[in-house]
């Protein structure tokens, strides 16, 4: 009896872990520049005359530690960059630079 109720927990446990997984795969809460359909960025020059964007890209980059963030927000997404603006400055009140 209780190598049946093993056996029927385990199952249990791995349909809940795969359901789950899929649940986390479907999910939108991503950066926009990875989300499926996601093209090539376009870099903009804006990062090389606006000194506060290039300094909202490069603290972005540092906190997410991703490689894609600074192209991202350098591009011309503004979506990347409004996540990148909300990301950096989550908590610090109201600094809704792009």
């Amino acid at each position: 009896m209780a190598v049946k109720m093993t056996s029927l927990s385990s199952i249990v446990c791995i349909l809940l872990v795969l359901c789950l997984a899929v649940l986390v795969r479907e999910s939108n809460a991503r950066p926009p520049w990875l989300a499926p359909g996601s093209g090539v960025f376009t870099e903009s020059a804006e990062c090389h005359t606006d000194d506060e964007l290039l300094d909202l890209c490069q603290r972005c980059a540092k906190l997410t530690k991703s490689k894609l963030a600074y192209p991202a927000c350098c591009s011309t997404d503004l979506q990347a960059r409004k996540w990148c603006s909300d990301y950096v400055y989550f908590g610090r009140g109201q600094y809704d630079f792009y």
